[in-house]
């Protein structure tokens, strides 16, 4: 049996499904994807394809790299056997409506991995309105899409709720892969055993990170207001990692106001990634408003499971605050409250809370979002 694997922009998470899927030498599975230095935690058994990458710069080169990425996966689709089984990611958000398209004339067995919920995420954020006719016309496609498909993955209970309700499907076509984290390796560093530490000369301060995308489904000002508030204290450094078009706007800002203990850093090396997240006492996570229901920040789970407190700026109905109240693992703050947020975090630097924050999120990881645990249930039918 040959599995088929579609997605633009795959990372831990995604390289871990596909080694979930290579049960057997009988099972042949092959991923089609940007090019990744992390690629080569795929097992020995697994064929990666490089596929056209995903270019952010702006929209244009977004729109651009997202359709060669969709011609590319059509060719790979059209050139399937008829007992192949094809797993096709949500991104691009237009890989889904390409291939529906060539089905209609090429059936082949295929699921879908729903990780952001299109065209509903930029309805939401006000971008779109609904009665938009490509918006229309998007939702159209998703819901002949998905019932065509054999299953749908998503993450949340929140996101599987609101494919059932806006595209009326049976919830026993929807299973929840929700997100997991490979705890043996993203664990608690000690401080004194973390070099990273010291070469961002941050021993005795509250670190305070925003790490991965910050992008439009991010809230920023909330946590760039804070900053200024907090201005330039010598006993606290933020940390702002990653990339994204608010990434470019928080320099600004920084710049503009002269703040003096922020530190930005490009996306860093998974092994980098870790010593950063577990330097830092407090990780900042948002979303921007109208993004709530329809994504999560995964990164939340990684910055749980090496005993960082969460810090969240979003909706109090939000998946992302229900997650971090259920874990008891840090603090919500609704968009705009950066009074609040600031205040809090003064507060943290001499606060022994943050330790009891760390020792419970990674305490939930541990039950509840162990990769092993989660993983163990994904088969595709292949078992």
């Amino acid at each position: 049996m040959r599995v088929v694997v579609l997605n633009q922009v795959s990372g831990v998470l995604f390289y871990d499904i596909c080694n979930s899927l290579n049960k057997s030498p009988e099972i042949e599975v092959e991923l089609h994807s940007e090019p990744e230095k992390s690629a080569t935690s795929l097992n020995e058994g697994i064929k990666f394809f490089p596929a056209p990458k995903y270019n952010k710069r702006n929209y244009l080169t977004k729109i651009t790299s997202w359709l060669k990425f969709c011609l590319y996966a059509s060719r790979i689709y059209l050139s399937s056997g008829h007992d192949d089984k094809i797993l096709i990611s949500s991104n691009p958000p237009l890989l889904l409506h390409f291939l529906y398209f060539i089905n209609s004339f090429k059936k082949r067995s295929f699921s879908i991995i729903v990780y952001d919920i299109y065209p509903e995420i930029i309805v939401e954020m006000g971008i779109f309105s609904p009665r938009n006719f490509l918006v229309k016309i998007w939702k159209f496609i998703n819901k002949k899409a998905f019932f065509r498909s054999e299953k749908i993955y998503t993450i949340t209970k929140k996101m599987k709720d609101t494919l059932i309700m806006n595209y009326q499907l049976d919830h026993k076509k929807i299973d929840l892969l929700e997100i997991w984290v490979d705890t043996k390796k993203y664990r608690p560093i000690p401080r004194d055993n973390n070099n990273l530490i010291r070469e961002l000369n941050s021993e005795k301060k509250l670190v305070v990170t925003y790490s991965g995308n910050f992008g439009i489904s991010h809230d920023h000002m909330t946590f760039l207001k804070a900053i200024k508030k907090i201005n330039n204290r010598l006993d606290i450094v933020f940390i702002i990692c990653g990339g994204g078009k608010k990434y470019i706007l928080a320099q600004k800002f920084v710049n503009r106001h002269n703040i003096k203990n922020v530190k930005f850093l490009n996306y860093q090396s998974e092994s980098d990634y870790i010593k950063l997240l577990s330097m830092s006492h407090i990780s900042i996570v948002s979303q921007a408003k109208g993004s709530e229901n329809s994504m999560i920040p995964s990164k939340t789970f990684f910055c749980m499971s090496v005993e960082c407190a969460i810090f969240c700026i979003t909706s109090i109905r939000s998946e992302l605050c229900k997650l971090v109240i259920s874990a008891k693992c840090g603090q919500c703050f609704r968009l705009g409250d950066h009074d609040s947020l600031a205040n809090e975090l003064i507060k943290s630097i001499e606060s022994k809370e943050l330790l009891l924050y760390g020792k419970r999120g990674r305490k939930y990881i541990l039950k509840h979002h162990n990769k092993q645990k989660i993983l163990s249930k994904f088969s595709l039918g292949t078992s």
